[in-house]
């Protein structure tokens, strides 16, 4: 984008992403580049010592170039009145440039960017009150340091705190070019944390305590779909609806499976309603009609966990075949083990068989869950003790393929690799 930008690498690999944008507020690079060595991730830093940026003659705000109404208004602001033409190619050429920028910036889908701002005394939390979603102001004596997030998760956890933050999931307002706000419309999880000029041990504080908080967001060997938040802590997966955008979310494996065996432990709170895949191919999905997984006559199937749908109970191959009865409950550990040969597909909970199934649609497919995401919008779904087993060879012998989870806490959302 004609921009110069230095980057750095963390002390450790992983998915986060760090900015430093707006030159002038040196506060904030020098508490990113001298905690760097403790984190995990890569940063990005602008090479000028200056707020504005100089690109092709014009000057601009470069957090205020990440959408061409916004680029155009900064651009208007900041200079002479420019010939039409020239300020068409220039917009133009901020379009044809910006995807590139972008895909050096942006964490991997399900990743965290936290960008470092300073602010003067004509900026704070007031100022971003009235376009935000939700506000959590503990220390009203600093309203000048505050964090900003598009997810909703990650604002939750930091209402959890004493320190200022506010949600803005939604775009209020208007279109400003802002980072927030392409971060938030592509529901890239964005972490604006903002001190005033100078305060770098209440900055440093911060932005460590983001690091720690929320540390690694990807979860190797699985992508998510749709809509829904998942996290995993101490080897337990949970899945909740997003309250923003509320329909089904997906959970699935990157590797497609033929014939093999899925042993796991669920627990759905009361009310809830989840499922499990099998034999599910990889595709694009939504939350309507045959855009869901299992909606198509070529897809895989759900296994339901439901403890309150009469037609299809807990063990049901959904709309396909009921369970013989039901076993387990809600609020509980329940154990499952699902195998699939050939077209057969058998459903064992807490040791009992449930179902036996002989008509799988799909030859080949991804494992993994489901969070309902429609009412109630509160329900959770937890997994734990996942292990898959490719059963390979006429013989039926099998070779362990387990799904480690780590007992660091992460947590991700809705689309992309996680």
């Amino acid at each position: 984008m004609g921009l110069e930008w230095v980057r750095r690498d963390a002390g450790r690999p992983g998915p986060a992403r760090y900015l430093h944008i707006h030159g002038n507020e040196a506060t904030a690079r020098e508490v990113l580049l001298s905690a760097l060595p403790e984190l995990r991730g890569k940063a990005l830093l602008v090479s000028s010592a200056e707020r504005m940026i100089s690109v092709n003659g014009f000057r601009i705000d470069p957090n205020r170039m990440w959408s061409r109404e916004g680029a155009e208004k900064s651009i208007l602001r900041n200079n002479p009145k420019p010939a039409e033409g020239a300020l068409l190619t220039f917009l133009d050429h901020l379009d044809r440039e910006r995807e590139r920028l972008l895909n050096e910036l942006l964490p991997p889908t399900g990743g965290l960017l936290i960008a470092l701002h300073n602010n003067g005394p004509g900026y704070s939390i007031a100022t971003e009150i009235p376009l935000s979603d939700r506000v959590h102001q503990p220390q009203l004596s600093q309203p000048r340091n505050f964090m900003l997030f598009t997810n909703e998760r990650d604002f939750e956890l930091a209402a959890a705190s004493n320190y200022n933050a506010v949600l803005q999931a939604t775009m209020k307002g208007e279109d400003d070019g802002s980072l927030s706000r392409l971060c938030a419309a592509r529901g890239v999880r964005y972490a604006n944390l903002e001190c005033e000029l100078g305060a770098a041990e209440a900055q440093r504080e911060r932005f460590l305590w983001l690091a720690e908080t929320m540390p690694d967001t990807r979860f190797a060997g699985f992508t998510s779909h749709a809509h829904g938040l998942w996290s995993q802590e101490n080897g337990v997966i949970t899945g909740v609806s997003d309250h923003a955008r509320p329909g089904p979310g997906y959970l699935l494996t990157d590797r497609e499976y033929t014939d093999m065996r899925l042993e796991l432990d669920f627990w759905i709170s009361k009310g809830g309603n989840s499922g499990i895949y099998i034999r599910q191919p990889l595709r694009k999905f939504s939350t309507k009609g045959d855009e869901r997984a299992a909606q198509r006559p070529t897809d895989g199937h759900e296994i339901q966990i439901d403890y309150n749908d009469p037609k299809n109970y807990t063990g049901a191959v959904y709309n396909f075949r009921k369970p013989f009865k039901v076993v387990g409950g809600e609020e509980r550990w329940n154990h499952c083990v699902i195998e699939c040969r050939g077209r057969r597909v058998t459903v064992e909970i807490n040791g009992e068989l449930v179902n036996d199934y002989d008509k799988v649609r799909s030859p080949r497919g991804a494992t993994g869950f489901q969070v309902h995401g429609q009412q109630p919008h509160d329900h959770v779904v937890r997994f734990r003790n996942v292990v898959v087993q490719e059963l390979a060879g006429a013989t039926g012998a099998a070779r362990l393929r387990p799904i480690h989870l780590s007992a660091s806490s992460s947590h991700f959302s809705t689309s992309g690799h996680v």
